[in-house]
């Protein structure tokens, strides 16, 4: 993966491009954070992103594979936890839906109950701390990939 410090942020240069997509032509730039950025520098960055994001997903593809259901069946004690890493929404992606199980919202804000190949899992959050999991491991790996499953 090419070093992307130099980059402008990602957020940073979406809201510029919706600023200036009906600006006039400024030579060849759009200004960002009072710089002016050259065209073929926004492109060569959306294509660095792009195929950083590629190889980030790579790897864990095999969960497009998996028969994932959801089912309301309450979920049994911690046997694991996925990386913090994770995002609601990366998790919400990979499973194909919302949070199915309603809890203590004191206690748990998320939770996912669901059969990976009929097997019984769950995710959920702890007084807001990421991830906690029930069912073998081998079934999260599948579905988030090795380096996401702790």
């Amino acid at each position: 993966m090419k070093n992307l410090e130099h980059m402008i942020p990602f957020d940073q240069l979406k809201k510029a491009l919706y600023q200036n997509i009906k600006a006039e032509d400024l030579g060849g730039h759009i200004h960002i954070d009072g710089r002016g950025v050259a065209y073929d520098e926004i492109i060569r960055m959306f294509v660095d992103f792009a195929f950083r994001i590629q190889s980030e997903l790579e790897p864990a593809t095999e969960w497009r594979k998996t028969k994932i259901v959801p089912i309301r069946r309450f979920r049994p004690s911690k046997t694991g936890n996925l990386s913090s890493q994770l995002t609601y929404e990366t998790i919400v992606a990979k499973l194909g839906f919302e949070p199915n199980v309603k809890e203590d919202k004191t206690k748990v804000t998320h939770s996912w109950s669901f059969e990976v190949d009929g097997v019984h899992c769950a995710i959920w959050d702890y007084h807001g701390i990421p991830w906690s999991t029930f069912g073998p491991r081998e079934k999260f790996v599948k579905i988030f990939g090795s380096e996401f499953v702790e």
